[in-house]
């Protein structure tokens, strides 16, 4: 599981959902989706200290710097270490924000010529990351 703290720089809410930004730093921000309100969940409101989780099989990685892609989330990323499965492929990031880990497709992992040193982007929908206040 990846996990990074932050702090919620902004909130955007329509109806019952809110789109939450954190500032992890090094000027990395991440966006969320969550089902509550500031009105709802007294923890959403600027500034306040949280944690943002997501799941390794739901980063995607492109080697295009400007992926066209509906996917807000981007982190510049460099390949520290590849561990090749037969299927999986687990592969550990470096970046500004920490390190990201990333499971994808074996055959993704080959044709993409994912090793060490190579600039990656690492991008999560909004939707995947879980939200916690600490």
């Amino acid at each position: 599981m990846n996990k990074f703290q932050g702090y919620i720089k902004s909130i955007e809410s329509r109806g019952s959902l809110s789109k939450v930004r954190v500032n992890i730093n090094s000027g990395i921000s991440l966006n969320v989706l969550v089902i509550d309100t500031p009105e709802t969940a007294p923890y959403l409101t600027p500034e306040h200290q949280v944690t943002l989780l997501f799941k390794e099989t739901g980063v995607i990685l492109s080697c295009d710097t400007e992926p066209g892609i509906s996917i807000e989330n981007r982190v510049p990323c460099t390949v520290d270490h590849v561990e090749k499965g037969q299927l999986l492929t687990a592969i550990t990031l470096k970046s500004d924000a920490g390190n990201i880990e990333a499971v994808i497709p074996t055959s993704m992992s080959e044709q993409l010529e994912l090793l060490p040193g190579k600039a990656v982007i690492a991008m999560v929908k909004l939707n995947d990351i879980m939200l916690s206040s600490l």
